[in-house]
């Protein structure tokens, strides 16, 4: 198995826009015939410690980027409302210490249902590693379709009073530990899974 990560960089920032990457991820296996499609990955990453040194408004970066984006930022500031004021830090309670430089957000997973329980934990820990140790990896409990103790499992955290579940990429989680160089997946694609990847994410 492996990914393949294409994105899009705009070469001018300013104010509240630029700041905010969008990423697709191919998901492949490998068949008798050859490498297939097995699922494909959407997320965003909020290039946060660039635009604190810009001086932009971090919530207005969300708010003109998407609700998602709002959602995710109040969430995790404790911000309650969108108009003017209010916090735009990180909530202490969550217990981050160390230098945020990047937020992602996962807002789309799509793995073959017969790829999903051997597959599903390697590729968030190959995202986690892609997007590097000064990041918080963010999504919503459900868009990932795994268990909660599966969620634990590879770092996330649940931020209270919310659905939003985090991984504080500076701590290394259970998964991670035992796999350090990545884990080798023996998964056997098939043509009729990239058909029904390809079908499944047009809707």
């Amino acid at each position: 198995m492996f990914l393949r990560y294409t994105f899009d960089s705009p070469i001018v920032r300013e104010e509240d826009h630029g700041f905010i990457r969008h990423y697709d991820v191919d998901v492949f296996g490998f068949g008798e015939d050859g490498e297939h499609l097995i699922g494909k990955v959407a997320f965003d990453i909020f290039l946060w410690g660039d635009a604190e040194v810009a001086g932009a408004d971090l919530f207005e970066i969300c708010d003109a980027d998407s609700q998602g984006w709002c959602d995710v930022f109040c969430a995790l500031s404790g911000r309650e409302t969108f108009g003017g004021g209010g916090r735009d830090e990180i909530l202490p309670e969550l217990g981050i210490e160390d230098v945020v430089d990047r937020i992602t957000f996962v807002w789309r997973f799509l793995l073959h249902p017969e790829a999903r329980t051997d597959c599903t934990k390697a590729v968030v820990q190959d995202i986690a590693r892609y997007v590097g140790i000064e990041s918080i990896l963010t999504t919503w409990h459900g868009t990932l379709e795994m268990p909660d103790s599966d969620l634990v499992d590879v770092g996330f955290s649940k931020v209270g009073g919310t659905t939003l579940v985090f991984r504080d990429l500076h701590l290394q989680a259970p998964y991670a530990a035992r796999h350090p160089l990545g884990e080798e997946i023996d998964f056997d694609a098939r043509p009729e899974h990239e058909e029904w990847v390809l079908k499944q994410w047009k809707t």
